[in-house]
């Protein structure tokens, strides 16, 4: 069992002193066992043992009456100590007769003792005033670990000078040169403090450089020595990036740094295909000009060569990302003053997010189409990435840098020519195949089908809900939830692809008994024996009231639903209808192509929960018609094929039902009008430059999703346990909660819950540490909670904390565990 010196000393002290009074002579004439006795007696161990030093003389002698009469006293109380006297075993002078009335002299040096209490040194010229300075220094480390040799590195000691602290006392002292010189940075330069550390950091910085790229640095005259490289870079430069206290600052010095070495003109043209290492450079200008040249590399290449490449580099530009001067670190360690740095992170996160996206659409590459079912079936099952990956390419960048735009005009035009090709292949069989409707179901049939179920159901009703957005909410639902709730069935709109048709479509009733009609330009659809026009809001509402018998008060509006207005369901009110059209607002006003679907998802995920909360056992969510996204500037005008048709819009025209023309056509609903549809992403008039379309018969605006999600009868949320943590040893630390299961295989009417963990300490309630909020799931997976360590707080070592976590919906403390901190947290 490994033993401190200090334990040892106290240890050794107690084996001697076995009984009341008794008591020993330390001979120490060097006095290099006198701070080590001091030292112990102030320890939980000793505190009934002291120390008394004695070194004054009385006629040339050790000692004197005074000292004679105080012995006298501590052996007539019968006292146990240790009597300290700075002189040999030879040379007791005055104390000599009561020495021989000990239970024990100690006569060995410090070297000797310490060897037989396992310290071996590597070189036996190591003085007895080096000896003396290592056991003051490594007081509290066992003797068997001090390596060898006489002092050792200590990189605690470096970085905490590089970080700005103060210079160490002087048996410190001793130390740092020591770490500095084996680190192989400058000698320390006391008068300019400050212009040392930014030397020190320049040679470290160009040391993980040629880390990084060694063909780039191998010259360079900061490079420190190859002997040192590893202690610099591993004991310090790594160590100092890892700590959250020492790296608060470190962002500002490498700036500066910087400035004295610009490393940006070693990079000449490096980019992430050529540099051999795979970590990020710490130097800012080295990453920068790294960042520009990859970027500048890319933009040049061809279209299908962009792609590709842009693909295989995801897995690099995340490590990138996440690197120090990454826009998606996860513990970016700036301090408040330094908060004007968040300029300086170069955005490897977007490009991380091209990547994959660029991934996806060539892993979603279709086969060959040989009749329009197979397109029909590529798009539900792997096309709709197609359209994610669009979104990420189209929507706004969070943050635009000359580098990135230079870049992102080839990369949209590879992807939207790729895309048009996919648009222009499903138009041709389509039309080849003779223009029949994909076998699909419209989708009030299938609600209509749902319904027949008589549990408690909410339909949300959303405009322009396009499939691949169904796909990913689907998606999204499935995984916060842990448990397969969600279930997607494609349907098919009517055409033309718009609101006034497709609304009335969604509603529970067959295709076959709507009939569609023009009057001045504008379309009615009715449903066969009812007189309301399904083309109007209002009278869609009143045909529900009347004919599926719906309760008036059970229609409702997303923002009434976010507000908690929200009924619950009882036997005699089983269904609501809520609707939104915030995507096809959105796309209208020519902000969703740049703000992408992720906050309407984020809506109707907060939709689906709060009705799930307020016991609607199902959600059953339905659409008019999707919608395509396709640039002004490119848009393609066609000639209608005929003159005169009663309804024009951009991507659809309306004949007679007996009208004769060649081109992609289909007949409305109830089959008295004959619909012209545009070929791929043309159009038949341009409209001001607006990039949002529907209307037409491609498949992002004619297959739509419907969703069905349906929870146990008596779900509750997933009960969550902390792991034990006894003790917290890091200042990064990570908890870790598992959901409780009742059954082995899992609970399927557990339900999941959003959490968020914090430490406090218990006697004020202070929270140290804080997590971003987590979905707990109802799986076996535990889930794993970084935690981030919160401005301008300290604590001592010891310190008792509480960990809780809370449920951030219901805002209340779910579960809780005791620990110790046993790091110390300083404010500065």
């Amino acid at each position: 069992m490994s033993q401190s010196l200090q334990q040892r000393l106290c240890s050794y002290i107690k084996s001697r002193l076995t009984y009341e009074g008794a008591w020993m002579v330390w001979c120490d004439p060097r006095n290099d066992w006198g701070p080590l006795l001091q030292m112990a007696s102030q320890s939980e161990e000793m505190q009934d043992i002291p120390v008394f030093p004695v070194s004054e003389r009385t006629a040339g002698e050790i000692g004197g009456l005074l000292w004679r009469r105080k012995i006298q006293e501590l052996l007539d109380a019968k006292r146990s100590f240790v009597l300290h006297v700075q002189a040999s075993e030879n040379d007791l002078g005055w104390l000599w007769a009561q020495a021989l009335l000990t239970e024990h002299l100690h006569i060995n040096s410090l070297r000797q003792t310490l060897q037989q209490w396992g310290w071996r040194p590597q070189n036996s010229k190591t003085g007895p005033d080096e000896v003396a300075r290592l056991a003051r220094v490594y007081f509290q480390q066992d003797p068997l670990e001090w390596g060898g040799g006489g002092l050792q590195p200590r990189p605690e000691a470096l970085l905490n000078v590089l970080a700005g602290g103060a210079l160490p006392d002087a048996d410190d002292r001793a130390i740092l040169d020591l770490t500095i010189s084996a680190a192989g940075l400058p000698v320390l330069d006391e008068k300019d403090l400050a212009r040392w550390r930014t030397r020190a950091l320049a040679r470290l910085l160009v040391t993980q450089a040629h880390r990084v790229a060694p063909g780039l640095f191998q010259y360079h005259e900061d490079l420190i020595a190859e002997e040192q490289r590893e202690f610099a870079l591993q004991k310090i430069l790594d160590a100092w990036v890892d700590s959250v206290r020492l790296s608060r600052h470190l962002g500002e010095r490498i700036l500066e740094a910087d400035r004295m070495l610009t490393l940006g003109n070693y990079m000449h043209s490096a980019t992430l295909e050529t540099i051999t290492g795979e970590e990020p450079f710490l130097s800012q200008a080295a990453e920068r000009a790294l960042f520009a040249q990859t970027c500048l590399s890319l933009s040049q290449k061809s279209r299908r060569e962009l792609l590709e490449q842009l693909s295989s580099l995801a897995d690099t530009f995340a490590r990138h990302a996440r690197g120090f001067w990454g826009d998606v670190r996860e513990m970016q360690s700036f301090s408040k003053e330094e908060s004007d740095l968040h300029s300086y992170l170069l955005p490897w996160g977007e490009l991380a997010r091209w990547s994959q996206a660029i991934a996806r659409l060539l892993q979603a590459a279709p086969g060959p189409w040989n009749q329009p079912d197979d397109a029909v079936r590529w798009y539900v099952q792997t096309g709709w990435q197609v359209e994610q990956a669009g979104e990420e390419l189209t929507r706004h960048v969070n943050r635009a840098t000359a580098e990135l735009i230079t870049l992102l005009v080839p990369l949209r035009e590879a992807y939207l020519a790729r895309w048009e090709g996919y648009m222009l292949g499903w138009t041709e069989i389509w039309t080849k195949s003779g223009c029949h409707p994909p076998t699909l179901g419209s989708q009030g049939e299938w609600l209509l089908e749902q319904l027949k179920d008589k549990r408690p159901a909410a339909i949300l009703v959303v405009d322009a809900l396009r499939y691949d957005i169904g796909m990913v909410l689907k998606e999204a639902i499935n995984e916060r939830e842990g448990a397969e709730r969600a279930q997607i069935t494609p349907a098919r709109t009517a055409l033309p692809t718009i609101t006034a048709l497709g609304m009335g479509m969604a509603l529970p009733l067959k295709e076959q008994d709507l009939v569609a009609d023009i009057l001045n330009g504008k379309w009615q659809l009715f449903h066969k024996g009812a007189k309301q026009n399904l083309s109007v809001a209002e009278q869609r509402r009143e045909w529900l009231v009347k004919r599926a018998k719906v309760s008036p008060e059970a229609f409702l509006t997303v923002e009434d639903i976010e507000a908690d207005k929200i009924p619950e369901p009882h036997d005699k009110f089983t269904r609501i209808f809520i609707f939104d059209n915030l995507i096809d607002k959105l796309g209208h006003d020519e902000e969703l192509e740049p703000l992408g679907t992720g906050d309407a998802r984020r809506r109707y995920l907060r939709v689906i929960e709060h009705l799930r909360d307020k016991h609607w056992q199902r959600v059953l969510i339905v659409t008019d018609h999707g919608f395509i996204h396709w640039p002004g500037i490119n848009e393609h005008p066609i000639t209608p094929p005929l003159p005169d048709a009663a309804y024009s819009s951009r991507r659809a025209m309306a004949y007679r039902e007996d009208a004769c023309f060649a081109g992609p056509q289909s007949l409305a609903p109830g089959g008295k009008w004959r619909i012209a549809v545009a070929s791929g992403a043309s159009c038949f008039r341009t409209y001001g430059g607006l990039g949002f379309f529907h209307g037409g018969a491609s498949l992002q605006e004619w297959i739509v999703p419907c969703l069905a999600i349906a929870w146990p009868r008596k779900a509750k949320p997933v009960d969550v346990a902390i792991r034990r943590i006894e003790q917290i040893l890091t200042l990064r630390p990570k908890i870790i909660l598992e959901a409780r299961h009742e059954h082995l295989f899992g609970d399927e009417e557990a339900l999941a819950r959003q959490v968020e963990v914090r430490i406090q300490e218990r006697a004020h309630n202070t929270v140290i540490f804080s997590s971003e909020p987590k979905i707990i799931t109802p799986t076996h997976e535990p889930v794993e909670f970084p935690m981030k360590l919160l401005d301008d707080v300290a604590a001592e070592r010891g310190t008792p904390l509480l960990i809780e976590v809370r449920d951030t919906r219901e805002d209340r403390v779910i579960a809780s565990e005791k620990t110790t901190l046993m790091v110390e947290i300083e404010g500065w």
